[in-house]
């Protein structure tokens, strides 16, 4: 497979790719920010395109950290049923609320990908940058497919884990 500075493209894809979105998203984010802070209130000028941009880039990082959190296992849950259940049961809860999520991610893929054609044929453009706001709401079928992938490795580890757990004995 193809290798990039020693690392497999596969292993950047598969655990870094939403990571390094995050850290330079972020960065151009701060950057952003301080900028336009810097320009008004030093220079007395204001970029205000910045002010648009950085809130459509913090809803694109938005979007791309829940696909992170699914694959680092940090999302939000509540797990007070689940751990009063055995551990088949455990595991059978799990399933059910990835599926249900995978649900939620293959609608928010369809429903987006619906919307983003119909701005692309509106031709709305953003107000001061003159984006295509097509490009802006990309991020809701490009997030639907990034979920479901997550979704659909986190349903395969839950098996995974009791094969390891069987080879170790």
């Amino acid at each position: 497979m193809f290798s990039f500075g020693g690392v497999q493209m596969k292993k950047i894809i598969n655990q870094k790719i939403e990571e390094w979105f995050l850290v330079i998203g972020f960065f151009l984010l701060v950057l952003l920010v301080f900028s336009n802070f810097l320009s008004r209130y030093v220079f007395d000028y204001s970029l205000s395109w910045s002010q648009e941009f950085s809130g459509y880039l913090l809803i694109w990082l938005a979007w791309i950290s829940v696909s992170f959190t699914i694959r680092e296992e940090r999302h939000i849950r509540v797990e007070t049923l689940r751990d009063l259940l055995p551990e088949l049961g455990q595991k059978i809860i799990e399933f059910i609320a990835l599926i249900l999520w995978s649900l939620f991610a293959i609608f928010l893929a369809y429903v987006g990908t619906q919307f983003v054609l119909d701005m692309k044929i509106t031709g709305q453009k953003s107000p001061l940058t003159e984006m295509p706001m097509w490009m802006v709401y990309l991020i809701l079928p490009l997030a639907g497919f990034l979920m479901l992938i997550r979704l659909i490795q986190q349903m395969i580890l839950i098996f995974k884990k009791d094969s390891v757990k069987e080879s170790a004995q």
